[in-house]
């Protein structure tokens, strides 16, 4: 599975984002999580893609519930 957190500018400021998902995929071998560049949706931002889909307004909730629901 591959985890992409939008770094741009607006997007980066939620840090808080970012360590979430450090923290879920620590130890994990099945997730591989990235930065990616500005994706051009600051207003709906903070914005990631997982396994290929795109997640406006993301949070920890969000993130949790995508590692839940992963099957392998």
């Amino acid at each position: 599975h591959l985890l992409d957190i939008c770094a741009g500018p607006n997007c980066g400021k939620h840090t808080f984002l970012l360590a979430a998902a450090e923290k879920m995929v620590a130890g994990r071998k099945d997730v591989t999580l990235k930065t990616i560049p500005c994706q051009r949706l600051c207003g709906k931002g903070p914005n990631i893609r997982f396994d290929g889909k795109l997640y406006n307004g993301a949070d920890a909730r969000l993130l949790e519930k995508l590692m839940n629901g992963m099957d392998g």
